[in-house]
């Protein structure tokens, strides 16, 4: 498969601008805020809904090492994890149905 002209003039061009030292590009340090933390929330549901940590992923479909991360709080949710956890905080058995009636193929895909 042939590399098309554009990525391999972005190769390099970012190849001449890191070999002569440049730094004209941005960088972020982005760092969360202490009152961002989702752990307790998060071990919160799950306890309330009394599952164990490989209950909750396996019932959810969250990887398990993804759940134990959110709990430590050493990652946090964002973006469509984060409105899964609230419509699962919200309607845990819609969530657990809609996912049976997908498993069992009731769900048709569009």
């Amino acid at each position: 498969m042939a590399v098309p002209k554009k990525v391999l003039a972005a190769i390099k061009e970012s190849f001449q601008h890191h070999t002569a030292g440049g730094t004209g590009g941005k960088s972020f340090l982005v760092t969360p805020r202490s009152d961002q933390s989702l752990a307790q929330p998060v071990r919160q549901l799950r306890e309330r809904l009394s599952m164990t940590q490989q209950e909750f992923a396996l019932q959810f479909g969250i990887p398990i090492r993804t759940l134990q991360k959110w709990e430590q709080d050493e990652r946090c949710p964002e973006g469509p994890a984060r409105a899964y956890l609230a419509v699962i905080a919200h309607m845990p058995e819609a969530v657990l149905a809609a996912l049976r009636a997908e498993r069992d193929g009731i769900v048709a895909e569009a």
